[in-house]
């Protein structure tokens, strides 16, 4: 299972999975797990669409959240990179990151 440290990550998360029309990503965080190795690899592309997304949204006063984007990044980084080192997708989150 995504752990997070807080209840509010998976809400973040969502929200931006919804914005970006993320399919695959609300099924995968309604789930609480990656599957599979393309699960893994929509998980860490998503991330990162939704960091891009989400400093926009800072930048334009558009951000529903009171924190600032890259605390919620920051969160959800360790929370997501620490599920895919757990269930033995590590080297996709690096890949993905990577390839940026």
């Amino acid at each position: 299972m995504i752990e997070y440290q807080f209840k509010e990550e998976k809400d973040y998360a969502l929200g931006y999975a919804k914005r970006l029309n993320r399919p695959e990503i609300l099924l995968i965080l309604h789930r609480g797990y990656v599957a599979s190795m393309s699960e893994a690899q929509a998980l860490s592309m998503f991330f990162w669409q939704m960091v891009d997304k989400s400093i926009e949204d800072d930048k334009t006063g558009t951000s529903d959240w009171p924190e600032s984007a890259s605390f919620w990044h920051e969160k959800l980084l360790h929370s997501f990179s620490g599920h895919l080192e757990a269930v033995g997708y590590l080297e996709i989150w690096e890949q993905v990151q990577d390839q940026l």
